[in-house]
């Protein structure tokens, strides 16, 4: 179900382009930290539709823009973790 999600995303993604970057900061967290989720084919689903919708050099960029919204929910993420 995770891979098809992703895989889904991914092609929302390309459909609606540059309409992304309105929702891109509430989207780009979660987006990350699928991309590392431990069932592998939906960690590779995430990290292709992140990899096909910015250039190598977007990506860093929007990762940048997105920075406090990246760095709350991966401090969310690591306190469910540990607990």
């Amino acid at each position: 179900m995770r891979e098809a999600t992703h895989k889904a995303f991914g092609q929302l993604v390309n459909r609606v382009g540059r309409g992304l970057a309105h929702h891109l900061r509430s989207l780009m967290g979660p987006w990350l930290v699928a991309q590392c989720d431990s069932y592998a084919p939906a960690a590779s689903a995430a990290v292709a539709a992140f990899q096909s919708a910015f250039s190598p050099v977007k990506q860093r960029e929007a990762i940048a823009f997105c920075r406090v919204e990246v760095m709350d929910v991966s401090y969310a993420y690591l306190c469910i973790c540990v607990l």
